[in-house]
């Protein structure tokens, strides 16, 4: 699996569009701990992660993430992070509510699933 992608789903997993490096880590973590298809992987140690967040930052990984300073981070198009979410869907990642109001609601991927192994 792309670890990169892996570091763009945690810097989308949360409702606002801008966010702190520790918590970005932290929806990493998540993500790894309770995504099925992560399972028995080890997660990156944060100087890989951070490290991988700055080469996302550069030139040849297409400027697809910007600080915005002091630990800071967004996506440099909005329209770039619903892609990435629509992309960890797809993978069966379950992020955090698009909107601070919402209910958690469960990836209907997922969903779809459990369902086919219950039948």
């Amino acid at each position: 699996m792309n670890d990169y992608q892996q570091v763009l789903w945690a810097v989308a997993d949360h409702s606002s569009l801008r966010r702190q490096m520790k918590e970005i880590y932290g929806s990493y973590q998540r993500i790894m701990a309770e995504s099925p298809g992560f399972r028995g992987e080890l997660p990156m140690d944060t100087k890989t992660f951070y490290n991988r967040m700055n080469a996302l930052r550069g030139e040849t990984h297409g400027r697809i993430i910007r600080s915005t300073g002091a630990g800071w981070y967004e996506f440099r198009e909005n329209r770039l992070r619903g892609y990435v979410r629509l992309v960890a869907e797809r993978e069966g990642v379950e992020l955090e509510p698009e909107h601070h109001l919402g209910a958690k609601l469960a990836n209907p991927l997922l969903r779809w699933q459990q369902h086919q192994l219950r039948c």
